[in-house]
């Protein structure tokens, strides 16, 4: 009887130890993985889509470290400059407008422009690419 108890507290031990932390492992890596996107209403975009999708996640990145439009603008702008599948060339640097009401008129590389209405905030993002 006592040999069936180690026995039995040992199974236990290690049925709990191994595979609870290798799940938790496993539901974060997942967790990380599935990051909702903010809801946007799309005016216009020639990016492809996975640069659109990471163009996205650094606007939202940005609203939830900064307050200021010039420094979301800022924040965006660096993010995007320092991404090297953003880079086509070596010339070139990214643009970044983001706020409430604004006009413009822009001239931009071809197939390197995103822009869009944030809603959550319901500010308005222009990113473009020019030389």
């Amino acid at each position: 009887t006592s040999n069936t108890r180690f026995f039995q507290k040992q199974a236990l031990l290690h049925r709990s130890r191994p595979v609870s932390t290798r799940m938790a492992d496993d539901e974060e890596e997942q967790q990380v993985q599935k990051i909702e996107l903010a809801p946007i209403s799309l005016r216009h975009s020639d990016l492809p889509s996975e640069l659109m999708t990471q163009a996205q996640l650094y606007v939202m990145e940005a609203m939830n470290t900064v307050k200021l439009e010039k420094d979301l603008a800022a924040f965006v702008k660096k993010k995007m400059d320092e991404d090297p599948n953003m880079k086509p060339t070596e010339k070139g640097t990214w643009q970044c407008i983001i706020g409430k009401s604004f006009g413009f008129s822009i001239t931009h590389d071809t197939k390197w422009v995103l822009f869009y209405d944030y809603l959550p905030t319901h500010q308005t993002v222009l990113l473009f690419r020019s030389q």
